[in-house]
């Protein structure tokens, strides 16, 4: 096939200054294109072109596994046969092109011996570690990233990652000249900013997000804003979790539109089915939780529903892109902005400079205003439209160098013996009967969860050390209740990202010994939502599948937490 022929004039201009910097030996690119300009299509033909000038291996990497799915079919209509790398699946290593997910791709690497081409779909993860490591394995192998929004949470951009960056036109000029469809944006919605807080991931807790948009009057204003501005057309609704993505369908079925449910947790073939049906317009309300924020093709979406406030620019921009891919039946794209996305980012319309080190943005608010939405108590409109300060609570972030995050948290809970749990549910009264008191001169040799006791292969560290470790000084030779408060409340509230990954895999652990599958499909949903998005889990279907990912995780951390925790220096020798 020639590529060339399928492409359109300004994917072609890209490709042709890419080959210019790599022709200038500059090896790192990334390259940025709006949301539904193709750019899929623009990587497919750079490896189409690659396999015949070269003779080594391309790899494609790539976060979820919808868009495996998809990169491998896109491949296809350019005649380049593809292999995934995927729990779950056997690679084909006759094959040249591997699109490898990133999870497995860090279990992998040694089966790919003559990468020269790496391709990171989605770019604005790369600065993640997991993808920073699988980089830095193949230093001589050209780097190519792609995305529509090339700046990361905290403002800044990935110099240190890409040596050039390739920008093609902004969302306005992709509009004007047909490419893109034009939209209206419409606030359904105000919400108290003040009640949401900014955690550690420099994200909006989902605590706080439940609490906002869990409110009475923003779920009737998310299905309401619907009937007033797009009643009948297909639309795709954004959640905050599982459980809020139901809490939405319901409210839709009970006003009689077709709304279903798409998650973490929905089957393939129940997936696929459900989308036929929304493609078909049978279901005219798909609900999610960030599933279609990347790599779903529908393009004639009517209307995109927000409601999930989020600090990330490049997921609100995805999600929005969702409804601006033109179609012959689609007058315009509808966004029906319920969290207020219009005043913490803007429209997607206003001009923006991307460049390697940050974005300038000039920022553009003017959305419409529904007029049928309801205000919450103590909400004025007219105040929130004016003012330019969000106000939002910001949790400190703790640093600690090496001894950070999941580290502690594990090495916390092989202290505990299976009793955290107990300082989230029990009063001080209750807790100092209950809390078994532990003796700071063991070792510990087994990580229990719940009933479950995991055994170590060699004892991982004695309490007392760990306590020096940080910082606490204990002179007795027991830690009681009251020191064990304290210590779980100094670990957990200062790493709340990692304390949530490594409690949803414990709770994911102890229920494999003691419940079904489907009892924990459904009684653990969140907890395996954020195992899947810390990157714990990734696709699997049935018992034997979670438990492999899972012991999977529980080897790797606990060999880290091992490797880490048993430098003596770092305890000045109190191994």
């Amino acid at each position: 096939m020639n590529s060339k022929s399928t492409l359109r004039p300004y994917q072609n201009e890209i490709i042709t200054r890419l080959n210019s910097q790599w022709q200038d030996r500059t090896h790192r690119v990334m390259i940025q294109m709006p949301t539904g300009t193709g750019k899929t299509e623009v990587f497919a033909a750079i490896v189409e072109r690659y396999l015949r000038d070269h003779n080594d291996q391309v790899l494609i990497l790539v976060h979820r596994k919808e868009l495996v799915e998809q990169i491998i079919e896109r491949m296809k209509k350019f005649e380049i046969a593809s292999t995934r790398i995927q729990a779950g699946y056997r690679s084909d290593t006759t094959k040249r092109v591997f699109v490898g997910m990133v999870q497995s791709m860090k279990k992998r690497m040694g089966a790919l011996k003559n990468v020269g081409l790496i391709i990171i779909d989605e770019a604005h993860h790369s600065v993640a570690k997991s993808y920073v490591q699988i980089l830095r394995a193949f230093p001589k192998a050209l780097q190519l990233g792609v995305t529509a929004t090339p700046i990361r949470l905290n403002g800044e951009g990935f110099r240190h990652l890409f040596d050039e960056l390739l920008c093609s036109y902004g969302v306005k000029e992709f509009m004007s000249r047909g490419f893109l469809s034009n939209y209206r944006h419409i606030a359904t919605s105000v919400i108290d900013l003040k009640k949401l807080a900014v955690g550690k991931t420099r994200e909006f807790t989902e605590e706080s997000l439940m609490d906002v948009m869990g409110e009475e009057t923003v779920m009737a204003n998310v299905v309401q804003g619907y009937f007033d501005h797009a009643n009948g057309k297909k639309a795709i609704v954004f959640a905050v979790t599982i459980v809020h993505c139901h809490m939405i369908a319901e409210r839709f079925k009970i006003r009689g539109v077709r709304a279903e449910v798409i998650s973490s947790l929905t089957k393939k073939d129940e997936r696929s089915r459900l989308l036929d049906l929304f493609i078909q317009g049978e279901i005219k309300v798909l609900v999610n939780v960030n599933i279609f924020s990347e790599g779903f093709d529908c393009p004639d979406i009517e209307a995109v529903i927000l409601a999930r406030p989020t600090k990330s620019i490049a997921m609100y921009y995805q999600q929005v892109g969702r409804v601006l891919r033109p179609h012959k039946n689609k007058e315009h794209g509808i966004v029906l902005d319920n969290a207020m996305l219009w005043k913490e980012h803007g429209l997607v319309t206003q001009d923006i400079t991307w460049t390697l080190d940050a974005a300038e943005v000039v920022k553009d608010t003017k959305a419409e205003i529904s007029e049928g939405m309801k205000l919450p108590p103590g909400i004025s409109l007219p105040e929130i439209i004016e003012d330019d300060s969000l106000e939002m609570e910001m949790i400190e972030e703790t640093t600690n160098d090496e001894l950070v995050g999941i580290d502690l948290v594990v090495a916390m809970a092989a202290v505990f013996k299976g009793q955290l749990s107990l300082f989230d549910t029990l009063s001080d009264d209750l807790l100092e009967v209950v809390f078994q008191p532990i003796l700071t001169a063991q070792e510990i040799k087994s990580l229990y969860v719940g009933e479950t006791s995991i055994p170590l292969q060699e004892p991982l560290f004695t309490v007392v050390a760990y306590l020096e470790l940080l910082g606490i000084a204990n002179h007795s030779d027991i830690l009681d209740w009251k020191q064990g408060q304290r210590l779980y409340s100094k670990v957990a509230s200062s790493n709340y990202g990692a304390f949530e990954e490594v409690m949803s895999w414990l709770q994911l652990y102890d229920a494999c010994n003691h419940f079904s599958y489907e009892t924990i499909c459904v009684q653990l949903a969140d907890a395996i939502e954020i195992a899947i998005r810390k990157g714990i889990l990734s696709d699997f279907s049935d018992m034997d599948e979670l438990k492999n990912q899972l012991l999977n995780y529980q080897e790797n951390t606990i060999d880290r937490v091992i490797e880490k925790l048993s430098i003596s220096e770092l305890v000045n020798g109190c191994f």
